[in-house]
């Protein structure tokens, strides 16, 4: 049964056994990777009460209005392509969120955001699911080695210790001896 290490420790460890620096930007970006999707979680679960919002992107260029009217106080500029959570569609108007910001769009700003293949979606979340497990692995070698190390450096200093003492006693025992005669 494997140990649960904390995140922080892991980063410590890896920067203090000289992993090299390629290895803890791997381990940077899946903490940040992870950190994302613990926030894109945490808005899912938020959402959850407030109804089916739906990822949507901008088809052109659009203002973030304060009120469902042309002419209310614009929130923010929008370029094409960009993605918001459109929460609530009334009449030529939609509700949406972007960033810390809600207000309205006009619907027909607004389209399906297209993510991409899910299979090519997929055989990436493999890859990076493969390259953590490496990566965690590489770690516990790594501990694993330094704790042999640790013991062997005990071993040797103990028998250095020992070769010492008994040298002394050797050397006591002469004197003693040679003051006898």
């Amino acid at each position: 049964m494997k140990k649960s290490i904390g995140i922080k420790r892991i980063r410590e460890e890896l920067r203090m056994s000289g992993i090299s620096r390629n290895i803890r930007y791997v381990m940077g970006c899946l903490l940040l990777l992870f950190a994302m999707g613990c926030r894109a979680e945490a808005a899912e679960a938020g959402n959850a009460d407030a109804g089916a919002a739906t990822l949507q992107q901008t088809t052109q260029y659009a203002e973030l209005k304060e009120a469902p009217d042309a002419k209310s106080s614009t929130l923010e500029k929008l370029d094409e392509g960009t993605a918001v959570i459109v929460e609530e569609t009334e009449d030529a108007w939609s509700r949406v969120r972007y960033k810390e910001k809600e207000g309205y769009l006009p619907n027909g700003a607004l389209d399906s955001y297209d993510v991409g293949p899910v299979e090519e979606l997929n055989r990436e979340f493999q890859e990076v699911g493969e390259n953590n497990v490496r990566i965690v692995d590489e770690y516990e070698l790594v501990q694993q080695e330094k704790h042999t190390s640790m013991i062997w450096g005990a071993v040797i200093a103990v028998l250095v210790a020992g070769i010492f003492a008994a040298g002394i006693v050797s050397a006591l025992r002469k004197n003693k001896e040679g003051e006898q005669q």
